[in-house]
């Protein structure tokens, strides 16, 4: 049997600590996951053109980057959407990094893209950087930019 009181003292101390780290941690997984599936609505809105849905992905002061430079507000992608200016047609994504700040998320990550541009059918890769915040219980894109991904 041990006897230390500071062994005693020390043991509940650890479990408290231990129990409170599993917590956090399991918090950041649930997080992580709810960024995953608002990311996967925001994708399928894209595909499926629906602007009002979309609309409630996205914040108002959006900064959307395409991958030739273009920026446009949330007003703009909306409309870029709803008048198939860009038909997304299909995004696989891979390699996604979730990194959590308090209710702000940085996503990055490769996407395969397929969509309509001028009449014509793309297909690539792109490596993006996301921004999402968590404004009350909804997950919405406040940041986007994404260049092509080319293998040398």
């Amino acid at each position: 049997m041990i006897r230390n009181p500071l062994f005693r003292l020390s043991v509940p101390l650890l479990a408290a600590v231990f129990s409170v780290a599993l917590v956090g941690v399991a918090d950041a997984s649930n997080l992580e996951q709810e960024v995953i599936a608002y990311q996967d609505a925001r994708f399928r809105a894209m595909i499926e053109e629906d602007v009002d849905e979309l609309g409630k992905l996205l914040a108002d002061d959006l900064h959307y980057s395409h991958t030739k430079g273009r920026v446009e507000s949330k007003a703009q992608f909306l409309s870029t959407i709803e008048t198939k200016e860009i038909d997304y047609i299909a995004a696989k994504r891979r390699d996604i990094e979730v990194r959590l700040f308090g209710n702000t998320a940085v996503i990055t990550g490769l996407s395969d893209m397929t969509l309509i541009w001028r009449g014509e059918q793309q297909d690539f890769t792109i490596r993006f950087l996301e921004v999402a915040h968590k404004f009350d219980s909804d997950w919405r894109l406040v940041a986007w930019q994404s260049v092509r991904f080319l293998v040398d």
